[in-house]
């Protein structure tokens, strides 16, 4: 009796199991077949207006006194010129991603525009690392170390040549029909190149002569600041503009007696930046365009990095003109909307907090990847820009943190050859740019400060 009890309820038992698996597979299935039927093609939304609106991707860039294609081109051989050696190795790269997402090279064909490869490691593997947002007097270090040791080559006299027929040039405009995973411009010798004319500029003796050729190296990275269309580009200015600044303070610690004609001309050096450079909204507009034209050839093979095994699926999935409309509703518009603060609202809005937790920035995008029903649309492309997007508002501190590093050098020219110096500092208008508070003074390094946005930089110099 006991024994067809336990059969009863054994039976019981694996009919209940079947049956919640039979509830479970059923409930699989709906969400799969809403899933795929939802992401029909014919279900994709019209792109939003406002993105037809900003985005022009079929611009093309003047070649002519481009400082684009100057860079692209600047590791050619001697007796090349760069402009043309940058427009053919720019335009082979971009045919090369033309017809997806390869960007293998053939070193013969970059030799034959080129005139050569790898050109330049008799010099810049020499010269020693330092970075002036994370360290003092770069500068100093870098022309000791060409004092002591130095590197020039008739290689290197010639790219310091380029160097400053590139830093004539007034203007730059890249392709807008880069994708993902186009390469970026070979940045890499252009910043060794720019610490070496640096340092040779800070030997000059004559106080006028160090602020012309000066000038001459911030006005060209001002301009790409402000001219520049990647995010790339902005952040190199920013570099070498925060090491011109450095540079400047570091000649006037060695030349501490400097007239009121030449106290006058450093501060001409030391103007604030203008709106059009401190708002670097465009280049997340750029960086869009960019993610525009990947989905234009995107394939399963190229997910495999956000998806893993699920690429292929994952694929069938995305809603191309939905994933761009949510991309610039999510991310593109609220960071442009950043981008225009001033620096104390700006912090202010990324410090903002909601029962303690930090609700800045792109809450949206996080929400992505939840699952929710309304979420199975699209579901690929939400899960996609919930893996690719960034924590844009770190990039904007940079130049609000570098138009602080102006206002920096510029109070150290109040307090050249002043002894009261906490009074100087403590009425000066040259204040912190998040809190309007006075410079922080440290006595025991003799250094003017104020804590930087961006984690990781140094806003400080020394006095």
């Amino acid at each position: 009796m006991k024994a067809g009890n336990s059969e009863v309820k054994l039976k019981r038992k694996q009919n209940y199991a079947r049956k919640l698996v039979q509830v479970l597979l059923a409930i699989t299935g709906g969400f799969l077949f809403i899933a795929t039927f939802s992401n029909f093609s014919i279900f994709d939304e019209s792109l939003d207006p406002e993105i037809l609106e900003k985005f022009n991707l079929n611009v093309m860039p003047a070649e002519k006194e481009n400082a684009y294609f100057a860079i692209w081109g600047l590791e050619s051989a001697k007796g090349k010129n760069i402009i043309e050696s940058g427009v053919a190795i720019e335009s082979y790269y971009s045919s090369k991603l033309s017809n997806g997402f390869s960007k293998n090279t053939s070193d013969s064909k970059y030799v034959k525009i080129m005139g050569g490869i790898l050109l330049d490691t008799d010099w810049s593997e020499k010269i020693d690392y330092c970075t002036s947002r994370k360290e003092l007097k770069c500068t100093n270090k870098l022309s000791e170390q060409l004092i002591n040791k130095p590197i020039m080559t008739q290689r290197l006299k010639l790219m310091l040549s380029r160097y400053q027929e590139l830093t004539n040039m007034s203007e730059f405009q890249s392709s807008n029909e880069k994708n993902m995973v186009s390469r970026l411009p070979p940045y890499g010798n252009l910043m060794k190149l720019r610490r070496i004319n640096l340092a040779k500029i800070f030997q000059m003796e004559d106080a006028d002569d160090f602020i012309l050729a000066l000038k001459k190296d911030m006005q060209f990275w001002r301009m790409l600041l402000e001219k520049g269309d990647s995010l790339i580009d902005k952040m190199i200015a920013i570099a070498s503009l925060w090491g011109d600044i450095q540079a400047l303070s570091s000649y006037i610690s060695k030349h501490p007696d400097i007239t009121d004609i030449e106290l006058s001309k450093f501060l001409n050096l030391l103007t604030p930046l203008t709106p059009n450079q401190l708002d670097i909204g465009n280049s997340f507009l750029y960086e869009q365009s960019a993610f525009i034209n990947t989905l234009k050839t995107i394939d399963p093979e190229s997910l495999e990095m956000a998806f893993g095994l699920n690429a292929k699926p994952m694929f069938f999935l995305i809603q191309p003109n939905a994933t761009i409309n949510d991309y610039y509703q999510y991310f593109t518009k609220p960071v442009i909307e950043l981008a225009k603060l001033s620096a104390p609202d700006f912090r202010n809005k990324i410090s903002e907090t909601v029962n303690g937790e930090k609700i800045c920035c792109f809450k949206e995008m996080d929400n992505l990847a939840n699952p929710y029903i309304s979420n199975f649309y699209n579901l690929g492309g939400k899960l996609l820009l919930s893996a690719t997007y960034f924590q844009a508002h770190g990039y904007i501190s940079r130049v609000h943190d570098l138009n602080g590093m102006f206002s920096l050098a510029r109070l150290k020219l109040e307090l050249v050859s002043s002894e009261n110096l906490k009074n100087i500092i403590e009425n000066s208008k040259e204040k912190q740019p998040y809190n309007l508070q006075p410079m922080d003074y440290d006595s025991n390094k003799n250094t003017i400060s104020f804590e930087c946005l961006n984690k990781g930089a140094l806003c400080k110099i020394a006095l």
